[in-house]
Order: C-alpha cells, then sequence, then structure tokens
C-alpha cells in the first residue's frame, strides 16, 4: 500500500506531504481545489509522462514526486526487485524528478532506474481508474488473464505455459533441421567421399619433405650415376686387386726370410684387401639403388604434385592431410546424430502436443464455469449501482492456440433488454463504465494480489442511491486493498476509513497553493456539509452530515 506521498515544486504544489492508511482514503474538495493535480502527480513519479511546463517556478529547482510503498514481502513487486538485485525489506521509495528542461530522472531506493522498469514495479502496486481512461479492464487481452484470476486456474496455465515454450522450442528446432536437411545431406556425402579420397591416396607424415629430398637428388641423377660408375670400376678393377694380392703375397714371403719384419704391412695390407672389397659392394648397392630412382623420378614427380593438390584442395598442409580423415569422421558422427535427433523431436512433439491438448481443454472447461459463475456474481452488483437492466455475459471461444491456450475471452453487456450484446466499453455510457467496472473489479479482486486501487471520480453524475452503492462496493473492496479514491459524492466519502480535504490557497506571494489535510471530528463534519449544501453549510446539512458518518461506520463494521 502507499504510505505517502510527497511534492515539491510541482504544477500548483510548492511543497506538500500527506500520509495514507489502509483501508478506504477518501480524498474530497471544491471543483478546481487540485485533486486531479495530486492524481497527476502520483502518476508521473510511477512512470507516467509529466506535462511540460508542470515546474512551478524557480528554474533553478527540479520538480521531485516521491511515494513511499509499504510492501508486502511475498508480493509481486517484491520478487522483481529482489531479480532485479535490490535488496527491499519493507519500504519502498519511488523517486522521479523533472528539469526545466523536461528532462526525468527516476531512482528506487535512491538508485537510478529506468522509467520503464519503475513502470513495471507500479503496475503490480496500484491500479488507477478514471472514467475516461483505458483500464486493464477494457483491454480484451487481459480478460483470459483476469478470468483465470477469477478461476484460481493460474498454476494449469502455468503448466500449460512451459508445455507450450517447450512444444515451441522443439517446433522451431524440427523445423530448423528439415530446413537444414538437404545441406546437412549434402554435407555428409562430402565428407565421406573426402575421407575415402585421403584415405586411398595415403599421405605420410613427412612424406613432403622426403619427396623434396629425392627430387633434389634426381635433378642431377645421371651425373652422380657417372661418377659413381667411374669410381666402382677403378675400385672393382681386376688389375687393381691382382696387383694388391701379388702385393700382399710379395710380403708374405719376405717375412718368410726376415720373420717379424713385415707384420704389420701384412696386416694393413689384409685390411685393404678387405676394404676394397667393402667399398666395391657399398658403390655397388648405390648404383642399384641410384639407377632404380633416376628411373622412378617420373613417379615421384606425380607424387609430389598431387600431395601438394589434395592438401590445397582441402585448405591444408600436406602433413594435416593425415589428421583430416579422423576429423572428418567425427563431424560425420555429429551429423548422424542429428539426423537420427529428428524422431527423438518428433515423439518430443507429439508427447507435448497431447499434453497442451489436455490441458487446454483442461482450462477451457474451468473457464466456461468460471464465466458462468462471474457473470452471476457481477449480476448481484448491477441493481444497487442502478443498472438492474443491464445484462453482463463472459463469452469464451474458440481461438488459435497459444501460451494461454485455445480460447479467447471478453466481457461484454447490453444496457437494457433487447439490445444487442457487445463489448463493455462500447454499449456502456460514460457513467454506466464506471460503475460496469466497479462492479467487476468487486467480483474480481476477492482473492487477488494486494494492491492499491486508485478511483479518480468514479462517481461522478450519480448521487443518492447510486453513489451509496458505489462507496458500499470502495468499501468492500478496500477489504482486499488499500483504495484511494477522488469524490464529489458525501454518500461515497462518508464510507471511507480515512478522509482528506484538498484545498486550494492563495501564499504571500500570490501564487495558488495546494494543501491536503486529514480530516476527522468537526472538520470531516463540516466537509460532508459542504458537499450536501455547498459553500453555505447550514446545521441541517450538518445535521445529515452526521447521520451519513454514522451510517458509514454501522456499514463499516457490519463489514
Amino acid at each position: 500500500m502507499i504510505s505517502s506521498l510527497q511534492i515539491t515544486n510541482l504544477l500548483a504544489v510548492d511543497n506538500l506531504s500527506v500520509n495514507f492508511k489502509r483501508g478506504f482514503n477518501a480524498l474530497t474538495g471544491e471543483t478546481g481545489a487540485g485533486k486531479s493535480i495530486l492524481i497527476d502527480c502520483l502518476g508521473f513519479v510511477l512512470g507516467h509522462s509529466g506535462r511540460r511546463g508542470s515546474i512551478r517556478k524557480d528554474i533553478n529547482k527540479e520538480a521531485e514526486v516521491i511515494v513511499v510503498f509499504d510492501l508486502e514481502q511475498n508480493s509481486e513487486a517484491f520478487t522483481l526487485l529482489q531479480e532485479a538485485g535490490f535488496n527491499i525489506e519493507r519500504e519502498l521509495i519511488i523517486r522521479r524528478c523533472i528539469t526545466t528542461e523536461n528532462k526525468k530522472k527516476g531512482f528506487i531506493n535512491d538508485r537510478p532506474c529506468t522509467v520503464d522498469f519503475i513502470k513495471s514495479i507500479a503496475n503490480t502496486l496500484i491500479e488507477f481508474q478514471s472514467q475516461n481512461e483505458e483500464q486493464i479492464l477494457l483491454n480484451r487481452n487481459n480478460h483470459i488473464t483476469l478470468l483465470d484470476g477469477f478461476a484460481n486456474s493460474r498454476s494449469t496455465r502455468k503448466k500449460l505455459r512451459q508445455v507450450w515454450d517447450q512444444l515451441r522450442i522443439y517446433q522451431a528446432k524440427l523445423s530448423t533441421l528439415k530446413e537444414e536437411q538437404a545441406s546437412i545431406l549434402e554435407r555428409r556425402k562430402f565428407l565421406e567421399d573426402s575421407i575415402a579420397e585421403i584415405t586411398d591416396f595415403a599421405p605420410e607424415l613427412g612424406e613432403e619433405n622426403a619427396l623434396i629430398d629425392r627430387r633434389k637428388i634426381n635433378k642431377n641423377g645421371i651425373k652422380t650415376l657417372q661418377h659413381l660408375e667411374n669410381a666402382y670400376h677403378l675400385i672393382s678393377s681386376e688389375n687393381l686387386e691382382s696387383t694388391l694380392i701379388e702385393s700382399s703375397k710379395e710380403l708374405m714371403r719376405l717375412s718368410s726370410l726376415i720373420p717379424d719384419k713385415f707384420e704389420e704391412p701384412i696386416k694393413l695390407m689384409d685390411t685393404i684387401i678387405d676394404s676394397l672389397s667393402k667399398i666395391s659392394s657399398e658403390l655397388s648397392d648405390s648404383l642399384t639403388e641410384l639407377s632404380e630412382g633416376i628411373a622412378q623420378a617420373e613417379e615421384i614427380d606425380d607424387r609430389f604434385y598431387e600431395l601438394r593438390t589434395l592438401a590445397k584442395k582441402y585448405d591444408t598442409t600436406c602433413d594435416g592431410l593425415v589428421r583430416l580423415p579422423e576429423s572428418f569422421a567425427l563431424e560425420v558422427k555429429n551429423i548422424v546424430s542429428k539426423i537420427e535427433n529428428e524422431d527423438t523431436l518428433k515423439s518430443n512433439i507429439e508427447n507435448l502436443t497431447k499434453d497442451y491438448k489436455s490441458l487446454s481443454s483442461e482450462l477451457s472447461i474451468i473457464r466456461k464455469k468460471a464465466g458462468v459463475k462471474l457473470d452471476r456474481s457481477i449480476m448481484e452488483q448491477l441493481p444497487p449501482l442502478k443498472l438492474g437492466h443491464s445484462v453482463f455475459r463472459t463469452v469464451v471461444s474458440e481461438t488459435e492456440p497459444s501460451h494461454s491456450g485455445v480460447d479467447s475471452v471478453s466481457f461484454t453487456a447490453s444496457t437494457n433488454k433487447g439490445l444487442t450484446f457487445g463489448s463493455v466499453e462500447k454499449v456502456a455510457s460514460g457513467g454506466e463504465l464506471s460503475r460496469f467496472l466497479l462492479a467487476l473489479k468487486v467480483c474480481l479482486v476477492k482473492g487477488a494480489k494486494k494492491r492499491t486501487l486508485l478511483f479518480d471520480e468514479i462517481d461522478r453524475g450519480v448521487g443518492g442511491s447510486t453513489a451509496d452503492a458505489i462507496g458500499r462496493r470502495l468499501l468492500e473492496l478496500s477489504k482486499f486493498g488499500q483504495v484511494i479514491t477522488v469524490t464529489h459524492s458525501p454518500q461515497v466519502a462518508a464510507l471511507a476509513s480515512n478522509h482528506y480535504q484538498v484545498l486550494k490557497k492563495m501564499s504571500k506571494s500570490g501564487d495558488i497553493l495546494i494543501q491536503i489535510n486529514e480530516l476527522t471530528g468537526k472538520l470531516r463534519i463540516d466537509e460532508l456539509a459542504r458537499m450536501i449544501s455547498g459553500k453555505i453549510i447550514t446545521e441541517e446539512a450538518r445535521a445529515a452530515a452526521r447521520i451519513l458518518l454514522e451510517d458509514g461506520e454501522d456499514i463499516s463494521q457490519l463489514n
């Protein structure tokens, strides 16, 4: 509930502070006293646009409005604030400022906030209702939510919303998968063909460098072969070998003649002969290898160019080709998994669709029953409000599936017998509309979350028993939340738990200023008497005021 409102330097308000209380609060005053200005200021602090030129006088000052709420910890606003990082225990302070340049700033408990966030919080705490203002009750998009609240079916609707959201997610995934299916299958074929191609080619790590080395050898292969052949022929010459053998034999003969003298040269000669044989063998092998290499030069060149072409094709290095089939195989596995997931998605969609149909059907039944109950309840409220010839009807019709089910809900009415039904705001006059909304409000608010309900002259143009009926229903509403109403009706004001008078006075400087005072005792009687008789207050009017107050107290005790 609103515990206090403070206005500084805005419109006709210099500095005004008022403390509101629980229950039914009535604001009264003469026409033009500034009651609507207070409503405008309250609307401004809660996120509505401020009027240009609304700052009173001093261009060096900002205009400021502060509203303090006594916050219930289980309220929607409390939850939203907690989620936004506000550490609020009980007192919620919303402050908005406006400069002479029409620049606006907003704060929640002295923390800067956007106007949209302030609005979102305010919408959970207070509801404005004036005669000519489009209200939440008149917005057809809200009717289904209001009916669900009346039917206490929010838990079922929450389940339906969860099923709907999950169903939409799965449907979107399936749609995306189907759109991508052709490209996915094309990609899979490309990957599988690529794996086969690379595997068949069988590249090896370091193969590129090995081929480069072999190509370098082949480049001077013929010359190399000639030199190698010459060396081999010289070493393998029979003359050289026979000469060495004969030399060895001569040394052996000398050794027999002179013992121990030529042992070392003989050993060296044997080593030379043995080494010569080994060199000849290695040169022979090299000749064979080089000859074969030269014969394979074309094959080596072809392999080299094919290796590099294949690497370029797949935008990788030659060594990268070796690892590519493994990477491609993993991607193929993921594609297969994605394709197989289609069946899972279809199964989930089928199950969720069944759940959605079941819950939406259940909600439809609940809504139709609640609609009949709501119609009956509202019809009971209409006669005292001088709408005895009117008929209210909640229409529940089938529509396209959505997060709220397959129902469309609209509140309709007929103001006289024989007249066709239409939306309430179209068939009712201004005075009738406010009373229709009041009846609807009374029926809907019971059991709803507590909030402040603000009514701006809902009793305009009515009096007597009709005004009394309106006052009784405002009193009834105050049992479920704080009610603040601007009224010109003494019958309504007399039923209020708390009565405030709005006055317009002239300052010493000649400025018109607005004041607000809580009325009790004689002052309240005088104000009610003024509302009855006008500026000239008679004793008869005071007596009538006392009777209204006594009746109001009796009615309050009964409620």
